[in-house]
């Protein structure tokens, strides 16, 4: 099983001004600082990329707190410190709640604001983050030996998965309004949203896009997959029997190329147990193959003067993605017999 990072792209086009601006600041930021960590990490130099991520968190700021704190907990997770990846990983969901109890601040105004003002805002974490923290903190309490952890974590992902599909649609909403308010009440504002060079930029953003699954509802498959998984050979009766279908049902769904899935999704259906393998085992071997993509930015160029006459002209960065090349491959030979990984999930 291949997985990687869901990360689908939900949101319209012509809405990236309302709801990427405010970001452009942080990955100006991000990118520049996470260089020497990035080169280290990506050759596997576990050790020393340690050391810079906790560097890096030792001086993190509000604004880029949870990214580098994630950062941090992942590559701990890759040099064996499980214990301190959990805790890691742990801070970083209280980051998550604290955020979520504060108020929501107008997108309209933090858009506008961000052309001049644009590292004021913090990262909070877009759902893909949430989703695969709780993930990754389910994984790492499963390799501590602590099942009730690993449920309360797995069980909080799934909600984070429905909770990302609410949330995509309630800020389409808002930004449509908002939006149509901004060009209502403010004619120069809404000439920037439709000037050629946001429309250019929000074009070469959704090119990084073409060609890339797009996931049913914003679920990632292989935290959908995990979760099935872990309730049908963890169950404690019919209920968690049944939230082993439906995820295992719903992983089919989203990758149904896999005959991994498919075998446990039918066992699930039918059987109303956990398996039984008497004195044999069932391993699964998840295979992550690289580096999810990575945030750059493209640049351009936008006069003000259409808003202020007294205004220069300004560099405004969009965030941009950019796939890391992977050529990673693996088959497993048990016996006679050669497996061969089956796609689960592709960023």
């Amino acid at each position: 099983i291949f997985p990687s990072l869901s990360m689908p792209f939900g949101t319209r086009v012509g809405l990236w001004l309302i709801l990427i601006m405010p970001l452009a600041g942080c990955v100006s930021q991000y990118s520049e600082s996470a260089k020497n960590f990035q080169s280290l990490y990506a050759v596997g130099d576990y050790v020393n990329s340690l050391d810079e991520a906790q560097s890096l968190v030792a001086q993190s700021s509000s604004e880029n707190e949870v990214v580098l704190k994630l950062q941090l907990a992942q590559v701990q997770r890759e040099a064996g410190q499980i214990k301190a990846s959990t805790d890691t990983f742990e801070s970083v969901e209280n980051l998550f709640e604290r955020y979520d109890a504060s108020a929501e601040a107008s997108l309209s105004a933090e858009s506008l604001s961000a052309f001049t003002n644009p590292y004021s805002l913090p990262y909070r974490g877009r759902s893909y983050d949430r989703i695969l923290t709780a993930t990754y903190c389910a994984l790492n309490y499963l390799e501590l030996g602590d099942q009730a952890k690993a449920r309360v974590a797995l069980n909080r992902l799934l909600f984070r998965q429905e909770d990302a599909k609410r949330l995509v649609a309630e800020k389409e909403r808002i930004a449509e309004e908002e939006t149509e308010n901004v060009e209502k009440e403010n004619s120069s504002a809404g000439s920037i949203i439709k000037s050629e060079e946001v429309t250019s930029a929000m074009s070469q953003g959704a090119a990084d896009f073409v060609g890339l699954p797009i996931y049913q509802d914003y679920m990632n498959p292989f935290s959908v997959w995990l979760h099935g998984v872990f309730f049908l050979h963890t169950a404690q009766g019919i209920e968690d029997i049944e939230k082993a279908r439906k995820s295992l049902e719903r992983a089919q769904a989203l990758a149904p190329q896999n005959t991994f899935i498919k075998e446990d999704a039918t066992w699930a259906a039918k059987s109303g147990s956990r398996p039984s393998v008497d004195s044999s085992c069932i391993v699964y071997v998840v295979h992550e193959t690289g580096e999810a993509p990575a945030w750059t930015e493209y640049k351009f160029k936008l006069p003000l003067i259409i808003i202020d006459r007294n205004a220069p002209i300004v560099n405004v960065a969009f965030p941009k993605i950019s796939p890391v090349a992977n050529q990673d491959t693996l088959s497993i030979r048990f016996k006679s017999e050669v497996f061969n990984p089956t796609l689960l999930a592709n960023i």
